[in-house]
Protein backbone atom coordinates (compact mmCIF):
# COMPACT_ATOMS: atom_id res chain seq x y z
CA UNK A 1 0.00 0.00 0.00
CA UNK A 2 1.72 3.22 -0.87
CA UNK A 3 1.62 6.25 0.89
CA UNK A 4 -0.90 8.23 -1.49
CA UNK A 5 -3.49 5.36 -0.61
CA UNK A 6 -3.27 6.54 2.76
CA UNK A 7 -4.01 9.71 2.14
CA UNK A 8 -7.08 8.80 -0.16
CA UNK A 9 -8.34 6.46 2.66
CA UNK A 10 -7.89 8.92 5.66
CA UNK A 11 -9.78 11.72 3.14
CA UNK A 12 -12.98 9.27 2.25
CA UNK A 13 -13.20 7.95 6.11
CA UNK A 14 -15.50 10.69 8.18
CA UNK A 15 -14.84 12.14 11.31
CA UNK A 16 -12.91 10.56 13.92
CA UNK A 17 -13.02 6.88 12.80
CA UNK A 18 -11.67 8.29 9.54
CA UNK A 19 -9.03 10.10 11.09
CA UNK A 20 -8.13 7.19 13.51
CA UNK A 21 -7.97 4.51 10.71
CA UNK A 22 -5.26 7.27 8.51
CA UNK A 23 -3.22 7.73 11.89
CA UNK A 24 -3.24 3.50 13.06
CA UNK A 25 -2.13 2.46 9.06
CA UNK A 26 -0.06 5.64 9.30
CA UNK A 27 1.89 4.36 12.65
CA UNK A 28 1.83 1.18 11.31
CA UNK A 29 3.50 1.82 7.92
CA UNK A 30 6.09 3.84 9.83
CA UNK A 31 6.53 0.94 12.35
CA UNK A 32 6.94 -1.29 9.19
CA UNK A 33 9.59 0.92 7.53
CA UNK A 34 11.79 1.49 10.94
CA UNK A 35 12.02 -2.63 11.40
CA UNK A 36 13.26 -2.54 7.58
CA UNK A 37 15.76 -0.16 8.13
CA UNK A 38 17.18 -2.03 10.95
CA UNK A 39 18.36 -5.01 9.56
CA UNK A 40 20.36 -2.65 6.78
CA UNK A 41 22.08 -1.09 9.75
CA UNK A 42 22.98 -4.27 11.40
CA UNK A 43 24.07 -5.53 8.34
CA UNK A 44 26.17 -2.11 7.97
CA UNK A 45 27.66 -2.88 11.31
CA UNK A 46 28.37 -6.38 10.64
CA UNK A 47 30.19 -5.67 7.16
CA UNK A 48 31.95 -3.09 8.90
CA UNK A 49 33.17 -5.43 11.64
CA UNK A 50 33.84 -8.34 8.19
CA UNK A 51 35.97 -6.06 6.76
CA UNK A 52 37.81 -4.60 10.17
CA UNK A 53 38.85 -8.90 10.66
CA UNK A 54 39.83 -8.91 7.06
CA UNK A 55 42.09 -5.99 7.48
CA UNK A 56 43.51 -7.28 10.69
CA UNK A 57 44.31 -11.07 8.99
CA UNK A 58 46.20 -9.15 6.13
CA UNK A 59 48.26 -7.89 9.21
CA UNK A 60 48.43 -10.86 11.23
CA UNK A 61 49.34 -13.47 8.32
CA UNK A 62 52.63 -12.20 7.07
CA UNK A 63 53.48 -11.90 10.40
CA UNK A 64 52.60 -15.73 11.30
CA UNK A 65 54.59 -16.93 8.34
CA UNK A 66 57.51 -14.83 9.06
CA UNK A 67 57.79 -15.91 12.39
CA UNK A 68 60.76 -18.74 13.78
CA UNK A 69 59.30 -22.27 13.76
CA UNK A 70 58.64 -22.41 17.42
CA UNK A 71 56.44 -19.66 17.06
CA UNK A 72 54.85 -20.84 14.30
CA UNK A 73 54.24 -24.44 16.06
CA UNK A 74 52.91 -22.48 19.08
CA UNK A 75 50.24 -21.13 17.66
CA UNK A 76 49.66 -24.24 15.70
CA UNK A 77 49.01 -25.71 18.85
CA UNK A 78 46.92 -23.22 20.23
CA UNK A 79 44.71 -23.27 17.29
CA UNK A 80 44.31 -27.08 18.20
CA UNK A 81 43.32 -26.62 21.54
CA UNK A 82 40.86 -24.11 19.96
CA UNK A 83 39.74 -26.73 17.34
CA UNK A 84 39.28 -29.00 20.05
CA UNK A 85 37.30 -26.98 21.98
CA UNK A 86 35.13 -25.62 19.33
CA UNK A 87 34.40 -29.54 17.75
CA UNK A 88 33.28 -30.29 21.73
CA UNK A 89 30.38 -27.74 21.15
CA UNK A 90 29.79 -27.95 17.38
CA UNK A 91 31.68 -30.59 16.06
CA UNK A 92 31.88 -29.09 12.62
CA UNK A 93 31.98 -25.70 11.13
CA UNK A 94 28.22 -25.91 9.74
CA UNK A 95 26.58 -27.13 12.69
CA UNK A 96 28.02 -24.12 14.08
CA UNK A 97 26.70 -21.88 11.33
CA UNK A 98 22.67 -23.40 12.18
CA UNK A 99 22.87 -22.40 15.62
CA UNK A 100 20.47 -18.84 16.44
CA UNK A 101 22.77 -15.62 15.69
CA UNK A 102 22.60 -15.19 19.67
CA UNK A 103 24.58 -17.98 20.37
CA UNK A 104 26.99 -17.34 17.71
CA UNK A 105 27.99 -14.12 18.97
CA UNK A 106 28.17 -15.40 22.66
CA UNK A 107 30.92 -17.87 21.39
CA UNK A 108 32.90 -15.03 19.23
CA UNK A 109 32.48 -12.43 22.26
CA UNK A 110 34.25 -14.99 24.64
CA UNK A 111 36.76 -15.59 21.79
CA UNK A 112 37.53 -11.72 21.48
CA UNK A 113 37.33 -11.57 25.15
CA UNK A 114 40.67 -14.36 25.19
CA UNK A 115 42.40 -13.01 22.46
CA UNK A 116 42.32 -9.50 24.54
CA UNK A 117 44.00 -11.50 27.73
CA UNK A 118 46.36 -13.57 25.76
CA UNK A 119 47.57 -10.13 24.24
CA UNK A 120 47.27 -8.68 27.49
CA UNK A 121 49.66 -11.38 29.10
CA UNK A 122 51.90 -11.12 26.08
CA UNK A 123 51.25 -14.48 24.76
CA UNK A 124 51.37 -13.65 21.58
CA UNK A 125 51.18 -17.01 19.66
CA UNK A 126 48.00 -17.81 21.55
CA UNK A 127 46.59 -14.48 21.20
CA UNK A 128 47.63 -14.55 17.08
CA UNK A 129 46.11 -18.35 17.01
CA UNK A 130 42.56 -17.10 18.50
CA UNK A 131 42.69 -14.16 16.57
CA UNK A 132 43.00 -16.45 13.44
CA UNK A 133 40.00 -18.70 14.91
CA UNK A 134 37.55 -15.48 15.69
CA UNK A 135 38.38 -14.93 11.83
CA UNK A 136 37.32 -18.56 10.20
CA UNK A 137 33.92 -18.09 12.37
CA UNK A 138 33.40 -14.61 11.46
CA UNK A 139 33.70 -15.44 7.84
CA UNK A 140 31.62 -18.67 8.85
CA UNK A 141 28.65 -16.29 10.39
CA UNK A 142 29.11 -13.44 7.69
CA UNK A 143 28.48 -16.23 4.86
CA UNK A 144 31.84 -15.37 3.27
CA UNK A 145 32.69 -18.58 1.83
CA UNK A 146 35.66 -16.75 0.11
CA UNK A 147 37.53 -15.47 3.42
CA UNK A 148 36.47 -18.69 5.22
CA UNK A 149 37.98 -21.28 3.06
CA UNK A 150 41.15 -18.63 2.84
CA UNK A 151 41.27 -18.26 6.66
CA UNK A 152 40.76 -22.53 6.39
CA UNK A 153 43.80 -22.52 4.98
CA UNK A 154 46.08 -20.88 7.49
CA UNK A 155 44.06 -22.71 9.79
CA UNK A 156 44.91 -26.06 8.49
CA UNK A 157 48.71 -25.35 7.66
CA UNK A 158 49.28 -24.17 11.34
CA UNK A 159 47.52 -26.79 13.18
CA UNK A 160 49.67 -29.54 11.41
CA UNK A 161 52.69 -27.50 12.61
CA UNK A 162 52.97 -29.34 15.90
CA UNK A 163 51.99 -32.74 14.43
CA UNK A 164 54.40 -32.83 12.02
CA UNK A 165 57.41 -31.94 14.14
CA UNK A 166 56.04 -34.90 16.54
CA UNK A 167 56.40 -37.22 13.70
CA UNK A 168 59.96 -35.95 12.60
CA UNK A 169 60.81 -36.31 15.90
CA UNK A 170 59.44 -40.17 16.79
CA UNK A 171 60.72 -41.00 12.97
CA UNK A 172 64.22 -40.02 14.00
CA UNK A 173 64.53 -41.39 16.85
CA UNK A 174 65.77 -45.12 16.64
CA UNK A 175 66.01 -47.61 19.28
Amino acid sequence: MNFMMLIVIGLLGSGLVGAAAFLGIFWWRQRVSERRRAPDEKELTEQSELESLKHELAQLVPRLYGGDSRSQQAVGASLNLAMAYFRSRYSRAASFALVPQREQREFLNRLTEAELRFYEQNRYEEGAATTLFKCWLTAITAKDVTMAREVRSHLDYFCRLPLDETANRSSGCTA
